[in-house]
């Protein structure tokens, strides 16, 4: 089995919004079998994206930051139309 890359660039969502506006830099840790943030309030458990139901979390990550801020810049894009529609008024 290969070793999972030590450093990667990631972002996520919850209900309480997305965690960062920009890429966060994540290290391996083993103990968590996952990737920890200096924050210590994030974490991710698998490359690319992952759906960690039981928390209601989408997490998104790649060793490429460039992917990540591509993912995060869409999720903000989704989120202000959601934002707009609701507060359409017919």
């Amino acid at each position: 089995m290969n070793e999972p890359p030590n450093k990667i660039w990631g972002n996520g969502i919850n209900l309480s919004g997305l965690w960062s506006t920009d890429p966060m830099f994540f290290t391996y840790n083993d103990e968590i079998g996952g990737w920890w943030h200096s924050d210590g309030n994030t974490s991710i458990e698998k490359l690319g994206v992952y759906v960690v139901k039981s928390k209601n979390v989408y997490t998104f990550s790649s060793t490429n930051k460039r992917e990540v801020l591509i993912w995060t810049k869409g999720v903000i894009a989704a989120l202000d139309m959601m934002k707009r529609w609701a507060s359409y008024d017919a």
